[in-house]
């Protein structure tokens, strides 16, 4: 295990220069969305060996008692698990797990927070991970919160993910350069659920001319040799958002075709 705890980690190996810029990328979002405390994980997956990076700007001191407890067995938010929605309140696992209501009691104890929010990012790719945002907003608003912060929520999350791998370098280039535009990612994931550039154009409202030119700029900002190969990527690197969740549990055909002919 690797861990980074606002600048100091008696546990990590990781570089201090990099270890200063992982704290200050979690403190910069923590101001930015308004959470007490902020937590990322990662697991690392290779053949016969797992690593788990952890960056938090909780205290020592809960660290410590988190320790002495063992809720690492428990947590929720390092649990690898499979679920549809990417935001879950973890407040709500108090009713199915003992162990996971002890832990979030004993945050609220420590002053960690009181409501506890976790989200996956690209939960569909081999750099999957969760980030975690602790509030001190009452149970009774926390829903209506994330109804209406949940866009914001998953954007922060993202990006927290996407620099905190880079600052630690667990990202290769190909991967961190593949940042798609709104109307790509919209292209995209039409695509990907098997529509035909016509059917697309209509509900885009664009030209099916316009469609060909966003697919084939997609295709070269990642190197793609094809359409298909262009999905496969983006649903590996997590550049489709929510859209991968969908996108996966359907089972419609993926288009092979490398480009139509333009519009007569």
């Amino acid at each position: 295990m690797d861990l980074v705890l606002a600048g100091l980690g008696p546990l990590s190996r990781f570089a201090g220069r990099q270890k200063t810029t992982v704290c200050s990328i979690l403190n910069r979002y923590r101001e930015e969305i308004g959470c007490r405390h902020l937590a990322h994980v990662f697991l690392q997956k290779s053949p016969g060996h797992e690593e788990t990076y952890i960056s938090v700007t909780y205290p020592g001191r809960w660290l410590l008692n988190y320790a002495i407890r063992n809720y690492f067995s428990v947590d929720p938010v390092i649990r690898d698990d499979e679920r549809a929605d990417p935001v879950r309140i973890l407040n709500h696992l108090r009713d199915s797990s003992g162990s996971v209501r002890a832990m979030l009691a004993d945050a609220e104890a420590f002053g960690i927070g009181r409501s506890f929010i976790d989200v996956q990012v690209m939960p569909h790719s081999e750099y999957r991970g969760t980030v975690m945002f602790a509030f001190d907003i009452g149970l009774d608003r926390i829903e209506a919160f994330v109804a209406h912060e949940r866009c914001r929520l998953i954007e922060t999350a993202r990006r927290v993910h996407l620099e905190t791998l880079r600052a630690r370098c667990l990202m290769p280039d190909y991967a961190q350069e593949c940042e798609l535009t709104a109307d790509e990612t919209r292209c995209v994931a039409l695509i990907a659920e098997g529509g035909a550039y016509a059917d697309i154009a209509a509900q885009l409202n664009w030209s099916e001319h316009r469609v060909v030119l966003t697919v084939k700029q997609v295709c070269d900002k990642l190197g793609s040799t094809n359409p298909l190969h262009m999905v496969t990527q983006c649903i590996a690197h997590g550049l489709l958002g929510e859209a991968g969740v969908e996108i996966t549990s359907r089972n419609a055909p993926l288009s092979t075709r490398v480009f139509p002919p333009k519009p007569h």
